[in-house]
Formats: C-alpha cells, structure tokens, sequence
C-alpha cells in the first residue's frame, strides 16, 4: 500500500515507523519538523523519494533501513543532527554516502552488494560496524584514518577484503577478519577471527586479545612495538 501523502506533513510526529509499504515519488514538499527517528522495513522506495523525505526532517537522529527494495546509491547529505543510521540487508545498495557531522554511530549489514560507501565527512563517529560488504582492503584504511573520534570498529563477512592498514590515534575496541597492521596506541582491546598471519601493533594499552583461530593456523608473529 502507498502510504497517505498526510504522512508528510504531520508536523507533530516525532517517532515514525514504516513497514510493507511503498514510498513513491513525493508530489509536495516533506515537512515532518518535529520527527527524531524514522526507521523503514520492508518499504519500497528509491533513493530519489528517501532523499527528498529525510531533506524535510531537520531534526532526524535516529534512522534505521532494513531491507528496503528500490536503493541502489543513497547519498545522505547535510544531516547536522543524525546521531546513529544503521542499513541492514538492503539487497539491492550498492553505494551510500552520508554527511552528518554529529553522527556517532553507523551500523551497515549487507548482502555482499554494498561495495562503495563514503562516511569520513562524519567527523565524530565513535562507533562503525561492517559486515558483508564488498569493499575492497583501501577502504576501511581511507575511512578510519579520517575518523579521529572512532573508539570502536567492527569489520566481518567481507568477503572481497583480504588486508587492511588501520591507523586511529582514538581507536579503543577492533573486531576483524583478514590481515592487517595497526597504528592505533590507545586500542585497549582487539578481537579476531580467522588465520591469523602477523600481527604488528604500537597499541601501548591494549589489555585484551581475544583469538578465534580457524583448524588451519599459519601464525608468525605477534607483537607490539613501543
């Protein structure tokens, strides 16, 4: 079903949660002033019709899309107050960039199709999780060397990302899977999965390695530079 274009000009609304509808072009302009989180599940609606809904939401923190179908290359710009997004399953999304200056935590689960995302311009994220892209090993070191807030990073079941180099002077928490080194001096704990085969780091705090170590271990080195 379409959801009632009254929907759009609700100026109380401050929480709204859209499931098993469609979203089609918007024949006014979106003024939902007052709304805090929108979050969507299993809605049809293009990037075009997304980006014109959240360009009339001034006030969005909280934005969650769960297997939407219609977004292939969102762009997200200007979004002074978005705290978190998180993106799950969106089978069809193949690119996301998002600007948000305040945004603290970013959440994105793919089917293995999301292989090109830009989320540096929000310069105080804390927080990234990634899991199933198709990302290649440039892009988590371009990202988090920009990110000079991020405490927390998670990278798993990206399949197309073999090694990566990860620099983060706030770097506090890493879970990932491939290989990497590290450049990171206040990482306090570090958690793997997979065969490890070197492990260099200049983490002076880290305090706790967690290993998972797959039946075929080809391990060289482990060891922190001061």
């Amino acid at each position: 079903n379409n959801l009632p274009q009254v929907a759009f000009n609700a100026e109380s609304i401050v929480v709204l949660e859209l499931q098993f509808c469609k979203l089609e072009s918007l024949r006014n302009n979106v003024t939902l002033s007052s709304l805090r989180k929108l979050c969507s599940s299993h809605v049809y609606e293009d990037d075009q019709v997304i980006e014109d809904f959240v360009a009339g939401c001034p006030l969005i923190e909280y934005m969650h899309v769960f297997d939407c179908g219609g977004l292939k290359c969102l762009e997200l710009p200007d979004l002074n107050n978005l705290k978190e997004f998180k993106a799950y399953d969106n089978f069809r999304l193949q690119r996301l960039h998002i600007n948000g200056v305040n945004v603290c935590s970013i959440d994105l689960a793919s089917r293995r199709t999301l292989s090109d995302i830009n989320v540096a311009p929000c310069k105080h994220l804390e927080k990234l999780k990634l899991s199933g892209l198709y990302i290649i090993d440039e892009c988590p070191s371009n990202q988090v060397s920009k990110l000079q807030f991020l405490e927390y990073l998670h990278i798993d079941c990206c399949m197309k990302l073999r090694s990566a180099k990860i620099s983060s002077r706030c770097l506090k928490k890493l879970f990932f899977k491939g290989e990497f080194m590290l450049d990171t001096s206040n990482l306090s704990t570090f958690e793997y999965q997979g065969n490890l085969v070197s492990f260099s780091s200049n983490a002076l705090a880290l305090s706790q390695i967690i290993l998972f170590l797959s039946t075929v271990i080809s391990l060289t080195s482990i060891s922190t530079r001061d």
